[in-house]
C-alpha cells in the first residue's frame, strides 16, 4: 500500500526528523501500521462493549478507512474543476481520466446487456 492510498500518514515534521534514520517508505508504513492497530483495537472494543457494537465498529472502520474515489468520481471531480476554471475540456489533464471512465462505463453496460 503506498502512502497516497493510506489515509494516515506521518506529519511532515516527523518525517523530516526521521528521514536521516532510514527509508521514508518504512517510516510511513510503520506509522500507518500503528494507526491500523489503533483502529482495529477500537473496533474490537466496540464489538465487545455494546449490543450495537458491531454496527458501530463497521461504521468506525468505514469512516477511518474510506474507499478511494472511484474512476467515475475522479473524472467527475476533474470535469467539475475544468468547468469551474472555464477550461476547454479537450485541453485539460482530465481527458485521460474521462476516457478511462467512459471505457469502464461501456464495459459495465456490456455486462448488463449480456
Amino acid at each position: 500500500m503506498t502512502n497516497q492510498q493510506h489515509p494516515v500518514n506521518p506529519p511532515t515534521e516527523l518525517v523530516e526528523k526521521l528521514q536521516d534514520l532510514g527509508n521514508l517508505d518504512a517510516i510511513a508504513l510503520a506509522y500507518q501500521a500503528g494507526a491500523d492497530q489503533e483502529r482495529e483495537a477500537c473496533c474490537e472494543w466496540l464489538r465487545g462493549e455494546y449490543d450495537w457494537g458491531l454496527a458501530a465498529a463497521l461504521r468506525l472502520d468505514a469512516a477511518r478507512r474510506p474507499n478511494p474515489p472511484t474512476l467515475a468520481e475522479q473524472a467527475t471531480a476533474d470535469l467539475d474543476d475544468a468547468v469551474m476554471r472555464g477550461d476547454c475540456i479537450s485541453t485539460t489533464d482530465a481527458m485521460p481520466l474521462l476516457r478511462a471512465s467512459l471505457a469502464r462505463l461501456a464495459e459495465l453496460e456490456a455486462l448488463l446487456n449480456d
